[in-house]
């Protein structure tokens, strides 16, 4: 729109002067026009443009200056569609009946004596000036960047309005700078790399964004994290004395340049590019050459129109040679189009009585309907693609100048981090800890996210109090308090939330951080663990006397790290990898750094993790499975039943494993049936990992260090467990996952580079199963029962361990294992529970598991299953959970499975306000990580799913109103009480954003520690030091203060004490030949 009006500016005041604002929907005031001094005793012109379609207030200000003889005048405002016509001289002013504005009676103090001013005309005395040029206005009409945007499971909208829909799962271009004849304009790149969330390969959503500009190649990441030049950045970043800034703006990361490129990314599939009016017709890639035309945006790279959507995007692919690409083209269900046509919530877009209803005259909301109702039909009916289509409308709306409230309690609400509150329209350009000068204009549109609360600033991606910010380096990079220390310039250093710039031996106080005091400049460089640049002097924080910095944290002097070549520092016992993985590299005391040359095993490939550390990234895994009575599935392949009731080792890292493994002990505790045929199942897990000790329990009961725990929990950086489908799940970043039904199965998943260097129950993974009869010592044995007992925890190792490497290398003799499968049932029993209607479905070739049976051999799940039948009465209690455990695995191969539950009877009752989905996330939303399902790149599951409006609060369905507390990593039920690991707090979450906290303390002759899974204060322990003797297990009962043991064979008395001597085996040897079995009567 075009605003022009009438002004008249005169008088002997140098400092009058006259202002106009405005003012987009609730965003802050913007100059946009201004003139300073008298222009005569005359009427001119002024107009100025602006580009946007939403609520517009237009604020004027008039200043008199020092002088009351001076006066400032407007009149005749009007405001025209389209733009601004070309004026160039004034002419004379309009005839009107208005009096406009006279100076005011109230005299400005002066020095001077006032004089009596020259009369002001008015618009009823019409008055002739001399042409004169109009003076251009301080922010002149420029045409509003015209944006290119990807959403969805990708669909690209061009920079002339052009929608194109392409799945590809790899790196394209999506603008560049490529015509010949760029008339001098910086040239710069951007690329999305796509990929598939789950096991559904019909659609791809964006991973990352890469922008090549100004010689830098910056990164933006799922979950909104930045890389520059291959290397992790926290937010902002400016780059090239600002010509790029990347920081964080709502709930986007966006990318600043100096010439007018933005690109922003949410961290989960939605991107736009803004172009400023300079590139027209000189752009290509996805989102088309900008020339005003959407009928061209379908040309390829040599120029010619692609056939279809599919094709152009192919034709953009950017080379990798370690990604395989698909592109499928896939079609919805016309059925179940017309279903969320009616029922889903992606109806809201075009609802003109809906939330959206204002935008529609700005923003067309046809097509935006479309994709999201394609979107929800290719996913499935998922809830994350209705969110992701409203999500894309109202940041277009947004782009129009228009806020929409649209998120609410049970659609698509988001969860703000501590300190911070959700707006659907707030500034673009939120206040952080770092303020550089020179940044480029904020932008006045509004944006959407979670934004800090009064009193607030951003600090990386977290809100702090502003004297919580952190620090930055010589170079810009910003540091947040607790991270890698203040970065280092020879003479100069900056720290603090101002930025503090001093230089060297000046004095003054430098704001401090929470480990370190406030101090003058004049600092020794051997104060620090590492060696400043040039051996110079110095400022910055220091520590108290008798430590020094280490990695941010004071140490006394004897515990200071290392400092490699390329100047990063490493703590004491830290070991890393140098490039292309050649050697492995630890630090010692005295800051020695010992290297010795290094390798990836076969089967791995030496990649980054995402901390940015090199490892050895494994190219497969194997799997060994515990279900039913048990029955076990070895790594290698080998299906043993064995069948005892205590706890045993079921796969533990080997003493001589390579130290590059991380160690790793998995335990299963089998109980006893009650009223059962079966002689013991799968009761809980225990597995031991980065320190931690995490419990399995029944009805996927958590316990986490000795403390009962709702997930999803990470006790570790690199380990996460949470709700996944049925199960309890446990994942590492080394390959390692775990997962448990909390009845009797459970799976156990390592990378091959742990082959060769496992024991227990579930085989040594070397590729062998006729050798994975092998006990604790070496040796190896051919009945399943001296085998599984000599798993037995605690594991008696023997004296042939120094035999372990030549005995367990040894072949076995000719003679089958005996794996224990002994089915208590007649030959026509076994006939019939191995038919199509039973068992036999697992193998059918026309049932519903025919499209994995080539992928995944049904024959031990057939054989487990026959068994189990045998000795159970309630036969299809036994037939379900194998059938589970086999189409689990399918779906870990991204295999699709038939409706099996329906084919077999195995129906499955969900919990209230949860409904059964064959293939849901692999990590559904909770109330501690609403977002889970969009950074999920496991294949899906089958599962109870949360219904609309619900959310997963431990393994509960709830309201999102009815979440809980998150504290220190764990999440809290409302309602949840529970004391600080020091006992120091007493806490009680409220609800979502309430925790209390009270200070607290144990009384005298009180300790704080663990009791029945809860930590509180408690009397000493009578298990520390361990009470029973001959390695007995203390074990406490019902009351903190009392305890049993549980003896090893052959000791007994209270706290076995005594040794027994144990009778004569008369079957050991087997007596029996021609390969009979040795039975033991009671009697002899």
């Amino acid at each position: 729109m075009c605003f022009s009006f009438w002004y008249h500016m005169y008088g002997v005041a140098q400092k009058m002067a006259l202002h106009f604002y405005v003012i987009l929907d609730d965003a802050p005031p913007f100059l946009v026009w201004s003139e300073t001094g008298s222009k005569g005793n005359r009427w001119k012109t002024g107009e100025f443009g602006i580009a946007h379609q939403g609520r517009v207030k237009i604020l004027l200000e008039g200043v008199r200056g020092e002088d009351f003889r001076s006066d400032v005048a407007v009149d005749d405002i009007s405001v025209q569609g389209g733009d601004c016509p070309s004026r160039t001289t004034s002419t004379p002013g309009p005839t009107t009946t208005r009096t406009p504005p006279t100076p005011s009676q109230e005299p400005t103090p002066t020095t001077t004596e006032p004089t009596t001013p020259e009369p002001t005309p008015t618009p009823t005395e019409p008055t002739t000036a001399e042409p004169e040029p109009t003076p251009s206005p301080t922010r002149p009409t420029v045409p509003a960047p015209s944006i290119c945007t990807a959403s969805g499971d990708p669909h690209y909208t061009t920079f002339d309005g052009q929608v194109h829909h392409f799945m590809g799962n790899c790196t394209y271009t999506l603008a560049k700078a490529c015509s010949n004849s760029t008339r001098g304009l910086e040239a710069f790149d951007v690329s999305t790399t796509n990929e598939h969330r789950g096991s559904n390969r019909a659609v791809s959503y964006v991973h990352s964004v890469h922008v090549a500009v100004h010689g830098s190649q910056v990164s933006l990441l799922k979950n909104r994290k930045v890389n520059v030049n291959g290397t992790r950045r926290n937010l902002p970043v400016y780059i090239g004395g600002n010509k790029i800034v990347v920081r964080l703006s709502g709930s986007y990361v966006i990318l600043i340049t100096d010439f007018g490129l933005s690109v922003r990314f949410d961290g989960n599939h939605y991107v736009e590019v803004a172009m400023p009016a300079e590139y027209q017709g000189l752009l290509c890639g996805l989102c088309g050459n900008f020339n005003g035309n959407p009928g061209d945006d379908n040309l390829k790279p040599d120029g010619e129109p692609a056939g279809d959507s599919t094709q152009l995007g192919n034709s953009w692919l950017v080379p990798d040679n370690s990604s395989i690409c698909s592109s499928p083209a896939e079609s919805c269900d016309p059925k179940l189009e017309e279903e969320i046509q009616r029922n889903s919530a992606c109806r809201l877009i075009a609802d003109p009585t809906g939330p959206f209803g204002q935008c529609h005259a700005l923003v067309d909301p046809a097509r935006f309907l479309e994709n999201c109702i394609y979107d929800v039909c290719l996913t499935q009916g998922q809830q994350t693609s209705v969110c992701h289509g409203l999500q894309a409308y109202a940041a277009s709306c947004a782009n129009a100048g228009l806020c929409v409230e649209w998120r609410n309690s049970t659609l698509c609400p988001v969860s703000c981090p501590v300190n911070s509150h959700y707006s659907s329209c707030g500034t673009s350009c939120p206040s952080s800890c770092v303020k550089p000068p020179g940044l480029p204009p904020c932008s006045p549109l509004p944006t959407d996210g979670c934004f800090c609360n009064e009193g607030f600033v951003l600090s990386g991606d977290t809100c702090v109090p502003e004297a919580d910010c952190g620090c930055v380096d010589g170079q810009g990079n910003y540091y947040q308090v607790g991270f890698p220390p203040l970065g280092r310039e020879a003479g100069r250093t900056r720290s603090g939330p101002a930025s503090l710039a001093a230089d060297l031996h000046s004095k003054g106080t430098i704001l401090h951080t929470r480990r370190s005091i406030r101090t003058d400049f004049n600092i020794y460089a051997g104060e620090l663990c590492e060696k400043p640049p040039g051996g110079q002097c110095l400022e910055g924080c220091v520590c108290h006397q008798g430590f020094v910095l280490s990695d941010d944290q004071c140490v006394p002097l004897s515990q200071c790290g290392c400092q490699d070549k390329d100047g990063r520092y490493h703590k004491i016992g830290e070991s890393w990898l140098t490039p292309h993985c050649s050697q492995k590299c630890r630090c010692r005391k005295g800051g020695a750094i010992k290297c010795q040359d290094f390798g990836c095993e076969p089967g791995e490939v030496c990649d980054t993790k995402k901390d940015g550390k090199l490892h050895c990234k494994p190219t497969g895994f194997g799997n060994c499975l515990v279900t039913g009575d048990p029955h076990y599935l070895t790594f290698d392949g080998l299906l043993h039943h064995f069948q005892g009731l205590h706890t045993y080792v079921l796969a533990q890292t080997r003493p001589d494993a390579s130290d590059r493994l991380e160690p790793l002990s998995i335990e299963g505790t089998n109980r006893l049936v009650a009223g059962s045929g079966q002689p013991s199942v799968l009761k809980e897990l225990r597995i031991r990992v980065y320190n931690h000790t995490v419990l399995f329990r029944q009805r996927r009961k958590l316990v986490v260090d000795g403390v009962a725990t709702e997930p999803p929990a990470r006790p570790h950086e690199g380990l996460r467990i949470q709700q996944s489908g049925r199960q309890i799940f446990l994942e590492s970043d080394f390959g390692l996952s775990v997962s448990f039904d909390g009845l009797e199965n459970s799976g156990i998943l390592l990378p091959n580079s742990y082959k060769r260097s496992l024991e227990g129950l579930c085989g040594n993974f070397d590729g062998r199963f006729k050798n994975d009869f092998a006990k604790p010592d070496g040796t190896l044995v051919k009945d399943v029962q001296t085998f599984g007992e000599s798993w037995r925890v605690p594991v008696q190792r023997g004296s042939s361990h120094l035999r372990r490497n030549r005995v367990a290398e040894e072949p076995p003799e000719e003679a089958e294992l005996d794996v224990g499968f002994s089915p208590l049932c007649s030959e026509e029993d076994i006939k019939v529970f191995s038919g199509n209607s039973a068992c036999g479905i697992l193998a059918d070739p026309k049932g519903p598991f025919r499209g994995c049976l080539a992928h995944q051999d049904p024959d031990p799940f057939l054989q487990s299953c026959v068994f189990d039948m045998c000795r159970e009465a309630n036969r299809s209690a036994r037939l379900c959970p194998i059938l589970e455990q086999y189409a689990k695995g399918c779906q870990s191969k991204s295999l699709s499975v038939a409706d099996w539950r329906a084919a077999s009877g195995c129906a499955v009752q969900c919990q209230p306000h949860s409904h059964y989905n064959p293939c849901m996330s692999a990590c559904p939303p909770s109330c501690s990580d609403l977002a889970a399902p969009a950074s999920c790149s496991s294949p899906c599951l089958e599962g109870c799913e949360c219904e609309s409006g619900y959310v997963l609060s431990g393994f509960d369905c709830v309201p999102f109103r009815d979440c809980g507390c998150s504290f220190l990593g764990k999440y809290y039920k409302v309602g949840d009480r529970f004391m600080a690991d020091d006992c120091s707090q007493d806490c009680v979450c409220r609800d979502s954003s309430s925790l209390d906290c009270k200070a607290t303390g144990c009384p005298q002759d009180f300790h704080c520690r663990i009791f029945n899974f809860t930590r509180g204060c408690y009397q000493a322990d009578p298990c520390e030091p361990n009470s029973c003797a001959n390695n007995g297990t203390c074990v406490l009962d019902d009351s903190p203060d009392t305890f049993h043991c549980e003896c090893l064979e052959n000791y007994e008395g209270l706290l076995c004490e005594t040794r027994v001597t144990p009778e004569a085996d008369p079957c050991q040897p087997n007596p029996c030949l021609n390969n009979g079995i040795c039975v033991r009567h009671n009697s002899s």
